[in-house]
């Protein structure tokens, strides 16, 4: 949303322009000689006064080399966030979050009660081999986490996702992992958002799997709480597992929710 892009771009200024400061004064240049690229340090004053002076930054000097091009990428991307700002502020005053209660708010009074958010034509629902392969917006966070592999190859963070998403490969249930959710306050990135393939109808599925600690407990309940107040509600349009040390995930389980919530009675 815009409002987070402009508070988030804040903060990146805010710590760009702070470590700007920290770096070394003068700028990075190159000239190519007998087919080597050389670079200078390029002062314009130095520390006595002087003016225009170059120094060669060859064997030894490795660290200021990257200092001076750190400076450079730092100052451009101070840059963009400025030039962001100066776009994106403006559109504040007029912007208004796109939610469906804001959509509600402003539907006449003639379609109140009306059950307007399924669809109503058949013809019109999500083809699922079509959006399984759709683009989207997916979380950006940690990607060295991705170390466990799906059966047909999906990058997850944990053997218990890894599980999870391999049977519904098995059973041929199209999901998105990690797929961003956006809500009127803030973004999650639900482990799964799966598309039902008995009534086409978007569920989620998340995997709490560190209930030992107190303070991830309290934070998935936290969460539960959020996903409750703006619609999706356990075993209606959300799957939950849990799994402690005394206690993992096991495969069979994640068969027998995928049998009774995610297939046709007569499977």
């Amino acid at each position: 949303m815009i409002s987070d892009d402009c508070a988030q771009g804040r903060q990146l200024l805010e710590r760009f322009n702070t470590e700007f400061n920290t770096l070394p004064s003068g700028t990075l240049f190159s000239r190519t000689i007998e087919g080597k690229k050389k670079y200078y340090h390029y002062k314009p004053v130095d520390s006595e006064g002087k003016r225009h002076t170059e120094v060669y930054l060859g064997k030894g000097k490795e660290d200021m080399l990257e200092l001076l091009a750190r400076k450079k990428f730092v100052e451009i991307s101070m840059d963009i966030l400025k030039e962001n700002n100066d776009i994106l502020q403006p559109a504040l005053t007029d912007y208004v979050a796109y939610s469906q209660e804001e959509v509600f708010r402003r539907m006449p009074k003639a379609y109140e009660g009306i059950d307007c958010i399924k669809p109503c034509d058949p013809d019109e629902q999500i083809n699922p081999q079509v959006w399984s392969k759709e683009l989207y917006k997916k979380s950006e966070l940690w990607p060295d986490a991705l170390k466990h592999k799906s059966q047909n190859g999906v990058l997850l963070r944990s053997k218990s996702e890894a599980m999870i998403a391999s049977q519904l490969e098995i059973y041929n249930i199209p999901y998105r992992y990690e797929q961003r959710l956006d809500t009127p306050d803030q973004s999650f990135y639900p482990d799964f958002t799966i598309l039902n393939p008995d009534d086409n109808q978007i569920i989620y599925w998340e995997h709490f799997g560190l209930m030992d600690d107190e303070d991830y407990r309290k934070s998935a309940v936290s969460k539960l709480d959020t996903y409750f107040n703006i619609g999706i509600v356990q075993w209606d349009n959300l799957i939950t597992t849990y799994e402690t040390n005394r206690r993992p995930l096991d495969v069979q389980k994640v068969r027998r929710i995928i049998r009774a919530l995610l297939l046709p009675e007569d499977h």
